[in-house]
């Protein structure tokens, strides 16, 4: 594709298989647009991955800036919205709904058309399969200001924003603005030099998802199957399949995938039950962060100690904790050395009771982190935590106040992933890992999810399950 040609017409389309060359596609254009250029995405991992991808192929680009579709839409309704019926943030799913829907209707205002268009001179959303109704109203607001481009894969759309319509790149109606102006990539760069007969597999493994035949795992000797007899011995180390995984986890550069995106709790038994550490990719908007921020801000200073045990079982290895707290707070310790660690504890809490602040109890919380054997198994919202609790002080507001706007800052500005972590194709979609191992692959229902999966490693992809054929349709 010539990218010149391409963004030399107002609005265009690009549909890539994944690992196609989408965000190299976004590079090349940018090379050849005049002036910034707006980079929507879905995700905060998503901003991470754009970044450190152009950074590798054009290090000296500077005429762009990444943000995420509600991250760019809540800060002109924040700023610009006058109602007093913004739903509360903690309730994510209404709250970006109706920030996204308002940020549609402000586009429409004189005032923003020039406030945006004296920003940027064109807009890119990356991962357009995923855009509800709502999200693609809102663009097309953005594409009556500025030339437009989107880039997609129907294959890869995995959200659904709690059964709200998705678009469809395939309806010609909806995508009416676009397809005058139509590319697809072919060829597998992701690959490239790495693991090419990987990508070809999953060029076939696509096609075949695409007619929704079944998959067989054996066919397909470049990726790495292994066979499990029990999906629930991934908890036990002890067990074949434990000491199977634990093999793997001396990998660098490893990604972990969980089929299971509705609850935290199988990934957290994981992380725990593993001698190497492993961090747990945290959603953006994970409840524990509000409900913890707050926790402490309606602790009275008679429940401040178990308001502070509730959590560190939640953060930190629950053996440990139990050694330190127990229902009623800080136990009393009788060794010298163990005397030394609680003295420590309770002048931090006297100092948080006596005078509100919250730095103190950060401060408890570091101690905690550091007592022998114990082991973090939420690192993100660990430090994120303490770090909001500093912040309140320092900025006179409340704990929640302060974690919303750090949470704010993680989904405008992205983050960067650990070099071992586990998540789900929610939270991993759009990066990509050396290596990647897929948990109990026969629980996917879903062939989008399964393939999103599938298409996060470059060179090395390890499947276990407990059956070599795959029917991902129900």
């Amino acid at each position: 594709m010539n990218a010149q040609t391409f963004i030399s017409v107002v609005n265009g389309f690009v549909m890539a298989p994944a690992g196609h060359g989408k965000t190299h596609t976004i590079v090349e254009c940018l090379v050849h647009a005049e002036g910034n250029q707006l980079i929507l995405t879905h995700t905060h991992a998503g901003i991470a991955s754009i970044r450190e991808k152009i950074k590798k192929v054009n290090p000296d680009l500077n005429n762009f800036n990444v943000e995420t579709i509600t991250g760019y839409a809540q800060k002109y309704v924040l700023a610009y919205y006058r109602g007093d019926d913004i739903p509360d943030p903690s309730e994510s799913d209404r709250y970006y709904h109706f920030i996204v829907q308002k940020a549609a209707q402000l586009f429409s205002l004189t005032i923003l058309k020039k406030v945006i268009a004296s920003s940027y001179t064109g807009v890119f959303v990356d991962e357009y399969q995923d855009c509800s109704v709502v999200q693609h109203v809102m663009i097309m607001s953005l594409a009556k200001i500025l030339p437009t481009y989107v880039l997609g894969d129907p294959l890869q759309g995995i959200f659904n924003f709690k059964g709200e319509p998705m678009v469809d790149l395939e309806n010609e109606d909806q995508m009416a603005s676009f397809v005058h102006n139509k590319e697809i990539l072919g060829i597998p760069w992701r690959w490239k030099n790495k693991n090419e007969n990987l990508g070809d597999t999953l060029n076939k493994i696509r096609d075949t998802i695409i007619r929704k035949q079944p998959i067989d795992l054996r066919l397909h000797p470049s990726l790495g199957y292994v066979p499990i007899s029990s999906a629930g011995d991934i908890y036990n180390p002890g067990t074949e399949y434990g000491k199977l995984f634990a093999t793997y986890l001396k990998m660098e550069n490893l990604l972990i995938i969980h089929p299971e995106s509705t609850s935290i709790n199988p990934r957290k038994k994981i992380v725990s039950a593993y001698k190497t550490p492993i961090s747990l990719i945290e959603s953006i908007d994970d409840k524990d962060f509000y409900r913890f921020a707050r926790l402490f801000d309606n602790s009275k200073p008679d429940d401040l100690e178990k308001a502070i045990a509730t959590v560190s079982l939640q953060l930190f290895s629950k053996t440990v904790i139990h050694q330190w707290f127990n229902d009623d707070g800080l136990k009393s310790k009788k060794s010298a050395e163990d005397k030394i660690i609680t003295s420590a504890i309770r002048a931090q809490l006297s100092v948080a009771t006596t005078t509100g602040t919250k730095t103190a109890i950060a401060e408890v919380f570091n101690l905690i982190s550091n007592l022998k054997d114990v082991r973090c198994y939420r690192k993100e919202l660990f430090y994120t935590l303490c770090n909001a609790l500093r912040t309140a002080d320092e900025n006179q507001r409340t704990v929640l106040e302060s974690m919303e706007g750090l949470r704010n800052v993680v989904r405008k500005v992205g983050r960067k992933n650990y070099r071992r972590c586990i998540g789900t194709t929610l939270l991993t979609k759009g990066l990509e890992f050396d290596n990647v191992i897929i948990l109990n692959a026969q629980s996917f229902d879903c062939p989008k999810n399964l393939y999103v999966a599938l298409t996060r490693a470059s060179k090395k992809l390890i499947v276990f399950s407990t059956t070599p054929i795959l029917n991902p349709y129900s």
